[in-house]
């Protein structure tokens, strides 16, 4: 990770990775239609790797272009604790960003393992969710709330996970149609078992069906 250098707008990244880079700020409520790009701010680092622009007043996410460069990917892009490639980031006229920073990592964290029945059997008929413990980041499209049906051997896998608190919770019953919504996540935050993920660390926890995990 680089920290932002003194000045308006301008970060420090890793060398050889940031004269290629581009940060995108795109308006929140713009939707993705097919070969109609959403309207949007480009910043393009400099030979030194210095991103600095203009940034339109409003709420806006960030997009780091490519996401992944010659085995380093994005991420997290913050403005003081918020990262806005999950958070909105409001810029006011006239105000700069002196203090937005831009991280990469060679690898991504991930957490694994595999649910059972009580008697040693593998259970693939249940989903797993993983889902940031920072309540912020439970919004539509979050990189930090996941789900996913594990294998017919019971091995699950989440993948490509930026490092955090996280709460994981094996349900029987869940409707992810149109993406997975606070109100849904909140009852599990009570029962689910949290999970301290460092930069590209790997976690193995297996989980009992009625029994939690081990």
């Amino acid at each position: 990770m680089r920290r932002g250098r003194g000045g308006s707008r301008i970060v420090e990244t890793v060398t050889g990775v940031a004269p290629n880079i581009t940060l995108r700020l795109m308006p929140t409520g713009t939707s993705l239609v097919a070969g109609v790009p959403p309207p949007s701010r480009m910043l393009r680092a400099d030979a030194e790797g210095r991103l600095e622009g203009a940034v339109p007043p409003g709420v806006c996410l960030a997009r780091v272009n490519p996401a992944r460069h010659d085995g380093w990917l994005t991420e997290s892009v913050r403005v003081g604790d918020h990262d806005v490639l999950d958070l909105p980031l409001t810029s006011r006229s006239g105000e700069p960003i002196t203090d937005l920073v831009i991280s990469f990592a060679d690898r991504a964290a991930e957490i694994t393992g595999v649910l059972r029945h009580p008697d040693g059997t593998p259970e693939p008929a249940v989903l797993m969710i993983a889902f940031a413990a920072d309540r912020r980041y439970w919004t539509a499209g979050s990189r930090r709330v996941r789900a996913v049906g594990p294998a017919s051997d019971g091995r699950y896998e989440f993948a490509g996970l930026s490092p955090g608190e996280y709460l994981l919770a094996a349900v029987n019953e869940f409707d992810t149609t149109g993406g997975i919504a606070a109100e849904l996540l909140a009852p599990l935050a009570d029962v689910a078992t949290r999970v301290s993920l460092a930069r590209g660390e790997r976690r193995e926890l297996d989980f009992q069906i009625g029994g939690g995990n081990r």
